[in-house]
């Protein structure tokens, strides 16, 4: 269908194109006994939920910036990520270095169970307080909004739905297509909002339309490109990514708002390679590599960097953010409660 695998050619063109403009002090002046450790360590674990070809260009640009550090990429939707960080905990063998859910819910569960360890550096300052933790235990890095997708040759742009309220009627019975929200973060994210905008009864519509449920957002993507499913809550990147491509896809911006998930990154508090890890969320915060994941796709973290192109600023939407306390004491009765409207 329409997914590459890999590093796009153009993303990568682009960093190395800033690495070399910018030169060591675009990237933050990482001290050199930083870098020294990172590089006797010789590895970064990165665990993301992220989808692979767009964390690739980040990882070449930091295994290029700095040579002798592998960064071995796990890339996992939120909920296996969080099993898998669970299984290593009953362990007491912690693998991963960075985490990067889509959903920070477990990030600030293990925050509160002494799990995580603290980072910032000198380009905290500059990302906004709604996207970094007070006492400096999680930041996020990039944003994903959550939108109305559909097949643009099966729905023209008159007929398609421009609010959750249209969307949720039986005139779209056996055509939506929708990820769970116990396997993907940004799906626990999109029905948490809508239930708090619109009630549980647009879940009881929503299981009335005969919606079809599948694992991650690529997948919802494939489903509404092939026309099987041609209407779809969904991630804008995925949407944006395939009209690259020529996709017969487009998305619309409800008006009860687009729920945006900052993508929050946090070190382990017994990670295996700590001064790696951090040197990597060093390189995370930094200018080119915003530059890079908004060329790939993402809201960037720094307000002074580009959005995707072709996207609006994300300061002229209505957006909501989850309320991750909530969410901490709540998610799983939420997703009990979701899964009883659907019997499963």
């Amino acid at each position: 269908m329409w997914r590459r695998e890999g590093s796009p050619p153009i993303l990568w063109l682009v960093l190395i194109l800033v690495l070399g403009a910018g030169g060591r002090g675009a990237w933050g002046q990482a001290d050199d006994a930083l870098v020294a450790a990172a590089k006797k360590e010789g590895t970064v674990n990165f665990y993301s939920a992220l989808r692979e070809f767009e964390l690739a260009p980040q990882v070449k640009g930091f295994m290029e910036r700095y040579p002798g550090i592998k960064v071995n990429l796990v890339r996992k939707s939120t909920g296996p990520m969080v099993q898998t960080v669970e299984a290593e905990r009953m362990a007491r063998r912690i693998n991963a270095d960075v985490l990067q859910p889509v959903d920070a819910t477990p990030l600030y569960l293990w925050k509160q169970q002494g799990f995580l360890q603290p980072y910032r550096d000198e380009s905290w300052t500059a990302f906004p307080e709604s996207l970094k933790d007070p006492e400096g235990y999680m930041i996020a890095t990039e944003s994903i909004i959550y939108v109305i997708g559909y097949n643009t040759r099966l729905i023209s742009r008159e007929d398609v739905p421009k609010s959750w309220r249209e969307f949720l009627t039986l005139k779209w019975k056996g055509k939506t297509v929708t990820s769970h929200p116990s396997f993907s973060g940004g799906a626990l994210v999109n029905f948490l909002a809508m239930v708090n905008a619109l009630g549980w009864d647009s879940m009881k519509t929503l299981a009335d339309m005969q919606n079809l449920f599948v694992q991650g957002h690529s997948d919802v993507a494939r489903m509404v490109v092939s026309g099987e499913r041609p209407l779809s809550l969904i991630s804008h990147n995925n949407v944006w990514d395939a009209q690259k491509l020529g996709q017969p896809i487009d998305m619309i911006y409800q008006p009860e708002g687009c729920p945006a998930a900052g993508i929050f990154n946090a070190i382990p508090k017994d990670a295996p390679h700590p001064n790696g890890a951090k040197l990597f969320m060093r390189f995370l915060l930094s200018r080119p590599a915003q530059v890079v994941m908004a060329e790939g796709g993402s809201y960037p973290g720094l307000p002074d960097v580009d959005p995707p192109k072709g996207m609006p600023k994300l300061s002229t939407l209505k957006t909501t953010a989850p309320d991750y306390a909530w969410l901490v004491k709540n998610q799983q009765e939420f997703i009990t409660k979701f899964d009883s409207y659907f019997k499963r």
